[in-house]
């Protein structure tokens, strides 16, 4: 998901339908709300714009494929993959787009 300063924003998604080689691709442009784009620029710059390392590399977490990836806002360009963060402010951004995630995969299967 890519949210500008201004809340527009698209959502790009490509995914195998059930056990079927099939896939489902859509993407999904959108304005999101102003409080939300807000919050998701609050924690953006709480979390560095993603310039630095933010995995926490501990050995003893389930790795999955599925990492998450971080931009920052292009006059402080940055850009981090992690498995899992301790940073509190990259938590609550994964955790939000996540929700916003499973409401947009959501409404194409109800489409």
């Amino acid at each position: 998901m890519q949210v500008q300063s201004d809340g527009k924003a698209r959502y790009e998604s490509s995914g195998k339908i059930s056990e079927s080689d099939e896939t489902d691709s859509f993407d999904y442009e959108f304005t999101i709300s102003p409080t939300t784009r807000d919050k998701i620029l609050e924690l953006s710059a709480k979390a560095g714009y993603f310039q630095k390392d933010l995995d926490s590399h501990r050995k003893n977490l389930a790795f999955t494929e599925e990492d998450s990836q971080l931009q920052g806002r292009p006059a402080a360009s940055g850009e981090s993959t992690f498995n899992y963060s301790p940073n509190v402010a990259v938590q609550e951004l994964t955790t939000l787009f996540q929700g916003l995630s499973v409401t947009l995969e959501l409404g194409h299967r109800l489409e």
